[in-house]
């Protein structure tokens, strides 16, 4: 008996992953239309708030991250600045 996931044929294997597509499409739009209807109730509201929070959390690190490289630049080339100044003043000896 054969595994229908390992036969040889082309056209089985396209059948099948257009079924597999059509079928993922087709639970997108469920979930978009359900989106649709239930986005400007309060529970809908209150779960797109809850979303926004969730995100946020996620990518906190990353924008954390992003904030300390900035700030760490800022003082990298203020040291430089200061190192750079130094060198060209003239010594007081």
């Amino acid at each position: 008996m054969a595994n229908y996931e390992t036969t040889g044929d082309p056209g089985e294997k396209l059948y099948r992953w257009t079924i597999r597509g059509v079928y993922l499409v087709a639970v997108g739009l469920n979930l978009w239309f359900l989106w649709e209807q239930i986005k400007g109730t309060p529970e809908g509201e209150a779960m797109s708030s809850k979303a926004d929070e969730l995100k946020a959390k996620a990518l906190s690190p990353i924008t954390n991250r992003r904030i300390f490289r900035r700030h760490a630049n800022e003082l990298i080339y203020e040291a430089v600045t200061v190192v750079e100044n130094a060198q060209e003043e003239p010594d007081a000896d």
